[in-house]
């Protein structure tokens, strides 16, 4: 089973390369993007550190094969573009807008300032409202002293302990991950310059606040991506390598003051727990092991691409592959239920998989740690192999969706703001994330309902500046 497990993932992840390096002739879209992220972050990094990361036995040819899936999954999808299929529903979504007389470009003077307007108050809001809720904000206890541990705690209880409906909790999570990168995007590519100035501060500031790296890399990021769709740039175009590493300074500032601190105000011995479960019997790499002796800097610098970008993802998939079935039979749908995950005193999977796998830990020594596996990892919990092909078709049939929006987005810079965010949040989530939580909990979801409610509002804008006054000339 190894040599079959191994033989079936080098030849898919192989495929999918060359697959991927055939897109890059093309402009950026779902089809070379997502495929992309998920190459860089999954398949190669299982293969390559199998033996670093201690993959073996059944759990890594499980992992193996789901991964495998994944990979056909994203050629079948590339194949779909390349013959035309991808072309041809971007069309008919075209005539279809046509047909109930929308235009072909948007109007600055019509609803985009509305919805612009709108989502400015909505994201101001719910960010004056999280921080009022927060007990402690995180990022000011690392000038107050506090340790690594009262650090963590507080980036718990600023999100998913904060006492707050969950709902509510949902929405502030909306407002980091889609609404303020979207109006930061717009901000751009409408070239409104000092609303530009505003959004990107606020935003960055409100965004480093609770010490999450992902939420301002993507915030970062995002305008350079959607600038390059607007000119159909390649990947490797100056202006999207310039924007990955300019993306990755926030992270890397957020990791060095976290360092600093931990360094300066060591966690007393006392806080150490026993673990609440069964851990695995070879531990998992701890942060920043594999880089002892280099300078500062330099550390935090590989510990961040290396380890949280890179190897992370595979490690916690493969903890998920580990933990279901042998140590927690499937969840046979429970983990995507709404009525459960809403539900008071839910414990999620991934906060299963983060117990068994990291508490106890080196710098993992809260009982509300979650590891957030991939979509795979997140099938394959649920109902073993036919999850994960579930979960790899509604992938799939999102990233469809996301593409007939891109027909939308021409001539229309709002929508375009929207395909673009949604795009760069779709392909850093899918090594790390599941279909609900993609959609659901970071708020993917919100991307095709604003592009529509923006359709609906132009056209009812269009309509109304059609109307002529009665006697009046035309």
């Amino acid at each position: 089973m190894q040599v079959a497990s191994t033989a079936a993932l080098w030849i898919t992840s192989l495929l999918l390369l060359g697959t991927t390096l055939w897109r890059l002739r093309k402009p950026i879209d779902a089809a070379l993007l997502v495929p992309g992220a998920w190459l860089v972050a999954t398949p190669f990094q299982a293969l390559l550190l199998a033996e670093t990361l201690k993959f073996t036995g059944t759990p890594r040819d499980n992992m193996y094969i789901g991964v495998s899936i994944a990979n056909l999954g994203f050629v079948g999808f590339q194949l779909l573009a390349e013959l035309g299929v991808i072309s041809s529903l971007q069309e008919r979504a075209r005539r279809m807008a046509a047909a109930r007389g929308i235009g072909q470009a948007d109007n600055v003077h019509g609803s985009v300032r509305y919805w612009f307007g709108g989502l400015l108050v909505v994201a101001v809001g719910l960010a004056l409202l999280h921080w009022a809720l927060m007990p402690r904000i995180p990022i000011l206890m690392l000038f107050s002293g506090a340790d690594d541990h009262q650090i963590q705690l507080a980036r718990e209880n600023a999100a998913k302990l904060l006492d707050a409906p969950t709902m509510l909790k949902y929405t502030f999570a909306w407002n980091s991950r889609f609404i303020l990168p979207l109006l930061f995007m717009t901000t751009v590519l409408y070239r409104w310059r000092w609303r530009a100035v505003f959004v990107g501060v606020f935003g960055l500031v409100y965004l480093m606040s609770p010490l999450e790296k992902l939420p301002s890399v993507l915030f970062v990021l995002g305008p350079f991506l959607g600038i390059a769709i607007r000119d159909s740039k390649r990947l490797w175009s100056p202006i999207v390598i310039v924007g990955v590493v300019i993306s990755l300074l926030p992270a890397y500032g957020i990791n060095q003051a976290v360092s600093l601190s931990s360094s300066l105000n060591p966690t007393p011995p006392a806080t150490a727990q026993a673990t609440p479960t069964a851990s695995p019997p070879v531990s998992p790499v701890s942060p920043g092991s594999q880089f002892t002796g280099l300078p500062a800097p330099i550390r935090g610098a590989l510990h961040l691409v290396l380890r949280r970008i890179g190897e992370g993802p595979t490690d916690v998939t493969y903890s998920w592959f580990a933990y279901f079935p042998e140590h927690h039979p499937f969840m046979n749908g429970a983990g995507w239920e709404p009525w459960r995950v809403l539900s008071p005193g839910w414990q999620s999977p991934a906060n299963l998989v983060g117990l068994w796998a990291y508490y106890g830990k080196l710098g993992y020594s809260i009982t509300s740690l979650s590891a957030y596996g991939s979509f795979v990892a997140d099938g394959w919990g649920e109902f073993g192999m036919v999850g994960v092909l579930i979960a790899t078709l509604l992938l799939l049939m999102f990233a469809a969706v996301l593409e007939t929006m891109q027909a939308l987005a021409a001539g229309r810079l709002f929508c375009l703001a929207c395909y673009a965010t949604a795009l760069v949040l779709f392909a850093v989530l899918t090594p790390q994330a599941g279909i609900p939580a993609m959609l659901f909990s970071n708020g993917l979801a919100l991307a095709p309902l604003i592009v529509l409610g923006y359709l609906w509002t132009e056209r009812r804008h269009a309509g109304a500046r059609d109307v002529q006054p009665a006697g009046l000339p035309a």
